[in-house]
């Protein structure tokens, strides 16, 4: 369910940039398409394994808006240029999976990027989408789910 209503929340986003700022994708559809879910594997996954160590749906959000949400916000390279943080903030992007992210749906869709030409988002994009279903499955089964 919530990767459908994640689907749904991109498909809106990025028909409403296309509609008013006359974006134009230049890359593959399908690259595009197979980026976004990647990401949404690692990201909700990544939701369910904070959600192993909490009691409630609120600490759940709590504790994944402080570990992930501003973080991310602020070291992806969304609101900053990477290049223009202090050299030990670069370094720590590299952890950062929105990182590879916004750098994929840039090259796609700004430059007409092919698979090759992104592979060095796609493969820190895989380890997330295959590490985090991976824990929060040993989570849950530890916890008898």
């Amino acid at each position: 369910l919530y990767f459908l209503l994640a689907d749904v929340a991109v498909i809106l986003v990025l028909s409403t940039s296309f509609v008013l700022f006359d974006i134009v994708v230049k890359g593959s559809v399908v690259l595009l398409s197979l980026t976004i879910v990647i990401f949404l594997v690692g990201a909700l996954s990544l939701g369910v394994f904070i959600s192993t160590f909490t009691t409630s749906q609120q600490m759940a959000y709590l504790i994944s808006s402080l570990i992930t949400l501003l973080p991310t916000f602020i070291l992806s390279g969304f609101v900053f240029p990477i290049r223009s943080m202090p050299e030990v903030l670069q370094f720590i992007t590299y952890l950062v999976p929105a990182r590879y992210f916004l750098a994929a749906l840039r090259a796609i869709i700004l430059k007409g990027a092919t698979l090759p030409s992104i592979s060095n988002q796609i493969w820190p994009l895989m380890i997330f989408a295959v590490t985090f279903p991976l824990l929060s499955s040993w989570r849950l089964n530890k916890r008898g789910f």
